[in-house]
């Protein structure tokens, strides 16, 4: 069996085709490692960005309860105003009666001083 040259030129030309395809499937395999190898820093990245988030989430929960218990504070202090304003205004309605009935009482007591005085008199 004698093999002529086309055939030889077939299977050189194949060989070489063979190892060029070798050659960039070697260099494609290095290159989708190193792709991969950045998409997994990239999705650490991300994770760390998506922990620093639930962080940020966690401390504005805190900040809304602190405000939350300040303005529950905050209502607690205008009940005692309005308590305070309350009993103030029942204080001055009572010594406004008080002022009333003492000038009453003065002036029932001058009466009586000014009769008890007409009467020593006479």
């Amino acid at each position: 069996m004698i093999i002529d040259e086309t055939t030889i030129y077939v299977i050189g030309f194949s060989i070489t085709i063979i190892g060029m395809l070798g050659g960039v499937v070697y260099w494609l395999g290095g290159k989708f490692k190193e792709i991969e190898m950045r998409f997994g820093i990239i999705d650490e990245r991300f994770r760390q960005i998506d922990e620093r988030f639930r962080q940020i989430e966690e401390r504005f929960k805190q900040i809304d309860e602190r405000f939350r218990r300040i303005e529950e504070r905050f209502n607690q202090i205008d009940e005692r105003f309005r308590q305070i304003d309350e009993r103030f205004s029942k204080l001055m309605r009572g010594l406004g009666a008080l002022m009333r009935g003492s000038k009453g009482l003065s002036r029932g007591l001058m009466s009586l001083g000014d009769m008890l005085m007409k009467g020593s008199m006479s």
